[in-house]
């Protein structure tokens, strides 16, 4: 079961755009895929600008943590220095799963695979616990329970940062762009977003 989930949000050097996916999914993805631990991978680009989303499946962080995020960058070589110098604004958080809810279509995704066709994911924080108190229950009773019977949603979940400045973070599947339409976003009151945080993308790796 992928219990945890690295993600990173970022937009690209346009000028370099092509460059980049090119790299992003014939070298990078394959040589995270091959460290212990890592069950699947899954690449979005935004529905509307040029936001890019990346997700890493794991059963839990430590997969994430053995090496660290910061003790990759330590072992980068030239080329993956040049390509990682092409995000803009990025935003990073390794996750550890609070809650699921599988929603009508959550056959569509077999075991082990990536996330699904179209995802929303947001990244934030809350003020205080009292905000955090009322979010948890209003995501729990409320919004969780929507996702669960909206048409074509494969699920989502709560998430809580291992690392990442933002302390929470929800992904929600779908399995079409309509579907992802048909169930409006909605947010804990209060939320303080990561850069470009609500995000809302079709995958483009695996195709």
């Amino acid at each position: 079961m992928d219990r945890s989930i690295w993600a990173i949000s970022c937009d690209v050097d346009a000028a370099r755009h092509d460059a980049y996916l090119a790299w992003f999914h014939r070298t990078h993805i394959p040589e995270k895929l091959a460290r212990p631990g890592y069950a699947w991978a899954a690449h979005y680009r935004g529905l509307a600008g040029a936001r890019h989303l990346a997700l890493f499946g794991a059963a839990d962080a430590g997969a994430f943590l053995s090496p660290s995020p910061g003790q990759l960058k330590t072992r980068q070589d030239a080329l993956t220095r040049e390509m990682m110098g092409l995000r803009i604004d990025a935003s990073v958080g390794v996750f550890a799963e609070a809650m699921r809810v599988d929603g009508p279509q959550a056959a569509a995704r077999a075991p082990g695979t990536s996330t699904g066709p179209f995802v929303r994911y947001a990244n934030f924080s809350l003020p205080d616990a009292a905000a955090e108190d009322a979010a948890s229950a209003w995501m729990a009773q409320q919004r969780f329970a929507k996702l669960g019977a909206s048409p074509g949603a494969i699920g989502a979940r709560l998430m809580v940062a291992v690392l990442g400045a933002h302390r929470y973070a929800v992904l929600e599947e779908f399995a079409t762009e309509a579907a992802l339409h048909g169930a409006p976003a909605g947010f804990p009151a209060g939320a303080v977003h990561a850069p470009g945080s609500p995000f809302e993308g079709r995958r483009l790796w695996p195709a």
